[in-house]
């Protein structure tokens, strides 16, 4: 083997290979073949073209890609760069639990200059009103309301 193909047999042998992307023009197949490690680094990426430079044999195929130099050999497949996370507990984002949403909040602008905002809990969920703005400003100015196409 070369350097160069011994060098990709080593980052095969020390990090997770993965096919990063495939297409094909015609009779051409282009495609990324990236490593990545433990930690999710990114370690190198590198293109059919340069895969082929380095003197492997590339065969794309349903599964990914097969790299072939001399005796070695690897496969590198398809599989999500971030694994999906499950949630540990459903309800962490929920805001009715514990009292989060109870009793009623009252807000409104300091010092007078813009609508007041007024919130209260009624069974299980909040309203809120916007008062009118002074000096007719946005949005309810005639000058800012949508006329449509």
């Amino acid at each position: 083997m070369t350097v160069e193909q011994r060098y990709v047999a080593a980052m095969t042998q020390a990090n997770r290979i993965r096919l990063a992307f495939t297409a094909q023009f015609g009779e051409r197949s282009v495609g990324m073949v990236e490593w990545v490690d433990g930690s999710g680094n990114t370690v190198d990426q590198l293109t059919f073209d340069a895969l082929i430079a380095m003197g492997y044999r590339l065969r794309v195929a349903v599964y990914g890609v097969r790299l072939t130099a001399g005796s070695f050999e690897t496969v590198a497949t398809v599989w999500p760069r971030e694994a999906p996370r499950r949630e540990e507990e459903p309800t962490l984002y929920r805001l009715d639990r514990d009292g989060a949403a109870a009793g009623s909040a009252s807000l409104a602008s300091g010092s007078g200059g813009g609508a007041g905002a007024v919130a209260a809990a009624s069974s299980g969920g909040t309203i809120v009103r916007v008062g009118e703005r002074p000096m007719g400003t946005f949005p309810e100015s005639v000058q800012n309301r949508y006329s449509g196409p």
